[in-house]
């Protein structure tokens, strides 16, 4: 059912409890520990490859009760694998990542890089997701930041999903590739949906249409059940930059969306335009063409978007009566103008 809303470990405000609110999304990442599920107590907290049996009552409450309100929704939870904070392992274990000095390296403050192609290593994080598809008897993903590109890194990355698919099977599994939105089609066969993290305001050819096709034809690759989310960074009363990507996502994807204020907690606001109820998806995701208005037809309206480099205005006859999602006035037609796109409902009774 469309649209598909994404939420990164913050939920926009709401009435209700917190189950109430995560339930409007239909990607939720968190942490094992925001659920209830708490690992078992190590000298250094990432050591540990088994949760307190004690805690496992609690999570699997928290899930049954998200699972109530909205049986759809996929949870992801998240576990570290190229990164760590410091306090995570013994400061002399051979996991961290080191430089040609020998150095560890800083990634974010107070965490470091650590060696994602050392098979100790790999098997470790591996028992770890063992343990959060245990823990959660199967109801929950996993979510992995920071892919990366280098050859010792695309080895790692690769061994570990392989050996995550050979033990636990089809775990939904969603990875962040940051800005990156190329080189992605050696990982997609291993996971089920890229986070494409502001990417469409950092791609190389600086072309948007483009950016959209390649995401799509990446979400294709993926396996099924598919995560993929495409984020977008903004001022929270930028309108028009929320709307941009977001009907964009809609007609060119199969994606959820997200629009937050930065990387910092994806923090966010809930917009009238994403509780319109679109519904199924009737018609597959238009393949942009340069200056061709785009439409998309669902079972409850219809998208639709002109490219910025359109030459005019473009003109729709609908072929029944529809309405703007934050009015009520029946339209019959309807003028969409370069780098703009509207939202349609059908009219009651349609």
């Amino acid at each position: 059912m469309f649209p598909r809303l994404g939420m990164l470990w913050s939920t926009a405000a709401g009435e209700g409890v917190e189950a109430d609110r995560w339930a409007r999304y239909g990607i939720i990442v968190t942490s094992p520990g925001d659920l209830g599920f708490e690992w078992e107590k190590k000298p250094f907290k990432d050591e540990a490859e088994t949760f307190q049996s004690d805690t496992l009552p609690a999570g699997r409450k928290f899930l049954a009760s998200l699972r109530a309100k909205n049986p759809g929704s996929i949870v992801l939870c998240e576990l570290y694998f190229f990164e760590a904070d410091v306090n995570a392992y013994p400061p002399d274990s051979p996991w961290w990542f080191r430089d040609r000095k020998g150095q560890t390296v800083q990634f974010w403050k107070g965490c470091r890089n650590m060696a994602v192609a050392n098979p100790e290593y790999i098997e470790h994080i591996v028992r770890r997701i063992e343990a959060v598809v245990k823990a959660t008897e199967g109801r929950a993903g996993i979510f992995l930041d920071n892919l990366r590109f280098e050859k010792e890194a695309k080895a790692g990355w690769t061994a570990l999903l392989t050996k995550v698919r050979e033990r636990c099977g089809d775990v939904p599994i969603l990875v962040n590739s940051g800005w990156d939105s190329d080189d992605l089609d050696w990982v997609a066969p291993f996971i089920n949906g890229i986070l494409y993290e502001d990417s469409v305001a950092h791609t190389e050819d600086k072309n948007a249409e483009r950016f959209y096709e390649r995401i799509q034809r990446q979400w294709a690759l993926c396996r099924e059940p598919r995560v993929g989310i495409n984020e977008k960074f903004g001022k929270r009363n930028d309108v028009t930059a929320m709307r941009r990507e977001f009907l964009r996502t809609l007609v060119y994807t199969d994606l959820f969306f997200l629009y937050a204020d930065s990387t910092y907690g994806h923090q966010h606001s809930w917009w009238p335009e994403w509780n319109a109820l679109l519904g199924r998806a009737l018609t597959p995701p238009v393949i942009p063409v340069a200056g061709k208005l785009a439409r998309r037809d669902f079972t409850g309206g219809l998208v639709l978007w002109l490219p910025a480099d359109a030459p005019m205005a473009a003109t729709v006859k609908l072929d029944s009566p529809h309405r703007q999602f934050d009015q009520k006035e029946s339209l019959r037609d309807i003028s969409v103008q370069p780098g703009t796109g509207v939202l349609l409902l059908k009219k009651a009774g349609q």
